[in-house]
């Protein structure tokens, strides 16, 4: 199975998604929607081990319930993290408070993309978002 790398430099960082295919049809998403590739965490954590990458950034598209991507992305942190410098872990629409707080343990440092700060605009971008279920408590 091909690992969905989107940028690796030998002394660089990689960056890389879980997987590439997603639910959403975010219109500035280049990813196929509804289609792609995804790689197991086991799989990654191989690679990164195997080609000495020391800096890693881990995302996904939302292929599954976003808690279950949440979950992948956090277990692939926790699996490359005592062989890289660097770790940096992408938290996904709709995440729970203990999953952030797991992540935010893992990694050096997290991030979240708010695709808009208005429903208005969301609806734009996406015809699949909702903007209140976005900010679940």
């Amino acid at each position: 199975m091909e690992i969905p790398i989107e940028r690796f430099e030998k002394d660089g960082l990689l960056k890389v998604l879980l997987s590439t295919k997603c639910r959403f049809d975010c219109k500035y998403c280049p990813n196929a929607w509804r289609r792609g590739t995804s790689v197991e965490t086991k799989k990654l954590a191989e690679f990164i081990r195997a080609k000495g990458i020391r800096s890693v950034f881990i995302s996904s598209s939302v292929f599954r319930d976003s808690d279950d991507v949440m979950d992948r992305i956090i277990e692939a942190g926790e699996l490359v993290r005592d062989f890289v410098d660097y770790l940096h872990l992408k938290i996904m629409p709709y995440s729970d408070k203990d999953q952030i707080k797991r992540a935010i343990e893992v990694a050096d440092r997290v991030s979240l993309n708010f695709e808009s700060p208005r429903k208005d605009i969301l609806s734009e971008v996406s015809s699949l978002k909702n903007f209140k279920e976005f900010l679940r408590q």
